[in-house]
C-alpha cells in the first residue's frame, strides 16, 4: 500500500485481504515511536503482527521504510468498518 491514508487506517483496510500466513507491505516515511506503537496495537487487533521496519533508499536523500505486517490470526468480522470510518476514527 502507498499513499492511501495514515498507517492505522491502511492496516485496517488491508487486513481482511491478507491471506493466512501472508504479509501486508506498507511503504512510508519514518514515524515517531508513539505512532509505531499505535500501528502495532492496531495490527494486533486486526490479526496481524508488526515485523521490524526495513529501511529502503529508493533514491539519494530519500528516507523511506517498508513496514511489514504478517497475518497471525483471522481478522475479526467487524473489520473493515464502513467507508470513511477507518480514517475518521482510527482503532488505535
Amino acid at each position: 500500500a502507498r499513499a492511501v491514508a495514515p498507517l492505522v487506517p491502511v492496516i485496517e483496510l488491508a487486513a481482511p485481504f491478507v491471506a493466512e500466513r501472508g504479509h501486508a507491505l506498507v511503504w512510508s516515511t519514518p514515524m515517531a515511536p508513539a505512532d509505531e506503537a499505535r500501528a502495532a496495537e492496531a495490527a494486533g487487533l486486526l490479526g496481524l503482527q508488526a515485523l521490524p521496519v526495513r529501511p529502503v533508499r529508493p533514491f539519494a536523500d530519500a528516507e523511506r521504510v517498508l513496514r511489514v505486517f504478517r497475518r497471525v490470526a483471522p481478522t475479526p468480522p467487524k473489520f473493515p468498518r464502513r467507508p470513511g470510518r477507518a480514517v475518521a476514527r482510527p482503532i488505535a
